[in-house]
């Protein structure tokens, strides 16, 4: 995830979190466009389910699929065929600044 709190001025700095240690996707994703058909017909994941929010603070969560865990994600010669699992994932800010103004540096939540 790329984020700026000052996208829109003349010089933004731009931070980047990191939210899988593995990839999500081994191979193409094709869909009747192109020459991707070796793996059952349109040789498709689920990576197109993603999303983002900001709650009314401006903590930012996000969803994504996740097709390659597990032995795909630490083999060595893991390919196409191997990055067909079904994870899902949600991350968000867990501290750190608003991306909303006016709500300062958000604090962790508290565990219930």
């Amino acid at each position: 995830m790329t984020y700026s709190l000052n996208a829109l001025d003349p010089n933004p700095v731009f931070h980047t979190v990191r939210a899988s240690a593995d990839p999500v996707q081994i191979g193409s994703i094709c869909l009747n466009s192109g020459d991707c058909r070796d793996i059952g017909g349109s040789n498709r994941n689920l990576l197109d389910f993603n999303d983002l929010h900001i709650d009314r603070e401006g903590r930012v969560y996000i969803a994504f699929a996740d097709g390659c865990f597990g032995e795909c994600a630490t083999g060595n010669n893991s390919g196409p065929e191997d990055s067909r699992s079904r994870r899902g994932i949600l991350c968000y800010l867990g501290s750190g600044p608003s991306l909303l103004e006016g709500f300062g540096t958000l604090s962790a939540f508290e565990s219930q």
